[in-house]
């Protein structure tokens, strides 16, 4: 038989997948509804070449590193030249021929897949089962939504860095940009390292926000804004939120950074109304990494107070500028210094006219005059103009590439002098190029009556973000509410805290909702921070999600390994989390024991393709492989092998279960514990000065480096060392 297409999905060891691994079935559903004879070959391996089909196309999958070298080979031995789908970033940097699924077959093979569950040969390994050992029964992949947005500006939008102003576009895949951004707490401005800046997706709708400045900024309809109400020292926090440019309202104030020339020509930036510092500064503070003391000063090489690129600033201090840079003021106040012919007499008679001095109304008054209207300096149009207010928000009628970065200090930058929010470059998001496609909620509903009648109740909404619209995930959960479906799905802690306040957790329980899967990736703050995991709801919405839904619905954590940044200290702080709101072991299915508990190290950090660069990677830590898995450790942080071991305590008896688990030999525990424990084993023992690298490199001499990783970061999670 000769098929219309044949959809290769080699077999990967990657068991924990995205939603892009779901592209072989969407695929596969969408040709099959369009009448095509299509052919699945799940789980493929190179030895059933002999045995492929005659087919006029070939695509193949390629979502994890697993599979590269099968693709590899599938390239060259395919009777017909195929086309590789599925990580797109991957494909790319394999050079392999690419297929992208346009969004109008991933929305028909989003609608019509449960109608070919019986063909397929595997449901997802991920989804296939309720997660908690406390539910039974095959649970089925549904898709109401594909994919994630990214929060983008257009090319034309002019960024701030440290060497000057530019279109983003112009600065896309470059390095070492430094950014204008600020203290999100005082508005205190610097500037700050960048990352991925790059195209994020094409032919984006684009809305316009107008300000009453008469300038405005291009942006993708879900960027944010920094929305804020003039307030006192009392209200700050309750008067200023986070909120998309579709949802900006004529009147409202936004973030922004002022600039104001001296009359010497130099460029000073404001991020408030009490804070302007001189760009010079700024610049200067950005090369040194620190703050300038109240002694130094910076030089314009040229003379010119208005340049301030880095190659024209030099520092020095109060005491040798004017001798070292400016001769002729020096050699001017030698001439005629007048401080010099003021004698003791005339110096008596300036302190008595001035010391006690009061201001006469009349004097009051015309001050007051010179600042009213116009006049004032905080006025629009006046010497600052930070704050920006909408005037309005126009959708343009064109679509437009656009372009983001990630600012891993605060993920606010300065663009077109607004402050806006960065993108969060996770695979997915990179992946679907910032679209997300979406279900009506009516289609929704017929998919579900569908599951009703096969007797597919138990289902695992599988969107990156079951609940990123609340109003319609309360829809299509009252549509099948006392029906007897079981659900398990994904969700932001943020977006689900807001669906709970607005809903209740009753509602969620009551609808058949058993698991929510939320990323909460690690519990230390800084580390949250530095992923870009800290949004709606605060850095302690975690514990306020997990006491809402207490005793209604159970949260599967999902947690992260070994991101840059890393630390004994975070480790430890993601366990006593896990203590308190994770699950027990044997209370998850046994292939996903690793993950949600006090000792489930979760997935271990990998950079996929398109989101770290090789040598950005290289600079945080150790990489241990070019083929990353999920499961397995790849790469060890500088900043945990950095981390210093103060203190260690023998492992209790229920912990060693998490070490079995783990396959840690008893030789690499007792060998650890014979170099490091006698001098230190006891709650009276002294600190240990040593590093995790210092025993990491001594231990990997005599056991894989995967084992010792497992080692170290179980016994940082348990608190065995600390």
């Amino acid at each position: 038989m000769r098929y219309d297409v044949v959809i290769i999905d080699p077999s990967s060891l990657e068991v924990v997948r995205s939603s892009f691994c779901y592209l072989p079935y969407l695929l596969f559903s969408y040709f099959k509804s369009r009448g095509k004879d299509v052919l699945l070959l799940e789980d493929y391996s190179c030895a059933d070449i002999g045995e492929l089909p005659d087919a006029e196309k070939y695509l193949v999958g390629l979502w994890s590193y697993p599979q590269v070298d099968a693709c590899l080979v599938l390239d060259k031995i395919l009777p017909k030249p195929a086309k590789f789908f599925g990580y797109e970033p991957l494909v790319e940097s394999l050079r392999l021929p690419k297929f992208i699924p346009s969004n109008d077959m991933i929305y028909e093979g989003l609608e019509n897949c449960v109608r070919y569950y019986d063909q397929f040969k595997y449901l997802l390994l991920s989804d296939s089962d309720m997660h908690m050992a406390k539910y039974s029964g095959l649970v089925y992949p549904l898709f109401t939504s594909y994919g994630c947005v990214n929060k983008c500006l257009t090319g034309d939008t002019i960024i701030h860095t440290v060497d000057g102003d530019f279109p983003i576009q112009s600065l896309s895949g470059k390095k070492g940009v430094k950014v204008l951004s600020c203290n999100l707490e005082t508005y205190e401005l610097f500037y700050t390292d960048v990352r991925n800046i790059r195209k994020t997706a094409n032919n984006s709708g684009i809305v316009r926000v107008h300000f009453d400045d008469g300038s405005h900024i291009d942006c993708t309809p879900d960027h944010k804004f920094k929305v804020f109400k003039n307030t006192n020292q009392h209200t700050k926090n309750s008067c200023e939120k986070d909120v998309e440019a579709n949802d900006l309202l004529p009147g409202q104030s936004v973030r922004a950074v002022g600039y104001a020339r001296s009359p010497n020509g130099r460029t000073y930036l404001r991020g408030n109304r009490y804070l302007g510092m001189a760009r010079s500064v700024l610049v200067m503070e950005s090369i040194l990494g620190r703050k300038l003391i109240t002694d130094e000063v910076v030089h314009h090489k040229d003379g010119k107070p208005g340049n301030d690129f880095p190659s024209n600033l030099i520092l020095t201090d109060k005491r040798n500028h004017i001798p070292d840079y400016h001769p002729e003021i020096a050699e001017r106040m030698k001439r005629d210094n007048p401080a010099k012919n003021m004698t003791l007499e005339w110096r008596e008679k300036i302190r008595t006219g001035n010391t006690g001095k009061v201001r006469s109304e009349e004097s009051k008054l015309r001050y007051r005059q010179s600042r009213l209207g116009d006049k004032n300096p905080n006025w629009k149009g006046g010497k600052y103009a930070e704050n920006h207010r909408v005037s309005k928000i126009e959708h343009l009628p064109h679509k437009e590439d656009v372009y983001c970065m990630e600012v891993p200090t605060t993920e606010w930058f300065y663009a077109n002098k607004v402050l806006v929010h960065n993108c969060k470059f996770c695979p997915v998001a990179v992946n679907c190029k910032g679209d997300r496609v979406v279900l009506p909620v009516e289609r929704v509903c017929e998919i579900l009556d569908y599951c009703e009648a096969e007797g597919m109740k138990n289902i695992h909404f599988a969107d990156e973000d079951f609940f990123f619209d609340t109003k319609r995930a309360e829809e299509i959960l009252n549509h099948t509410r006392g029906k007897g479906f079981q659900y398990i799905a994904l969700g932001t802690a943020g977006m689900v805290l807001k669906f709970v306040e607005d809903v209740g957790a009753d509602f969620l329980q009551e609808t058949g909702m058993k698991v929510i899967e939320i990323g909460l990736e690690s519990a230390d703050l800084s580390l949250n921070k530095k992923m870009g995991k800290v949004g709606k709801g605060g850095s302690n919405r975690y514990e306020v999600l997990a006491e809402a839904v207490k005793g209604k619905v159970d949260i599967f954590w999902l947690t992260m390994t070994f991101f840059p940044g890393e630390t004994i200290t975070s480790q430890r702080a993601t366990g006593l989390f896990l203590e308190k709101y994770g699950a027990k072991f044997g209370e998850m299915y046994p292939r996903i024991q690793t993950n949600s508990s006090v000792g489930g190290l979760g997935q271990f950090f990998q950079a996929y393709a398109g989101t770290w660069d090789k040598e950005d990677l290289e600079e945080e830590g150790m990489v241990l492989s070019d083929r990353p898995m999920r499961l397995m450790p790849s790469f060890v942080p500088n900043s945990f092998l950095n981390s210093p071991i103060n203190k260690i305590r023998p492992i209790r008896e229920d912990e060693k279960v998490w070490y079995r688990l783990y396959k840690i030999s008893d030789d690499l525990i007792d060998t650890f514990f014979d170099e490091i424990g006698p001098v230190s084993i006891g709650a009276d023992s002294g600190p240990i000065y040593c590093d995790v690298g210092d025993i990491f490199d001594m231990l990997t001499l005599d056991f894989p480096d995967q084992d010792v990783c497992f080692f170290f970061a179980l016994s940082a999670r348990l608190g065995v060392i600390g």
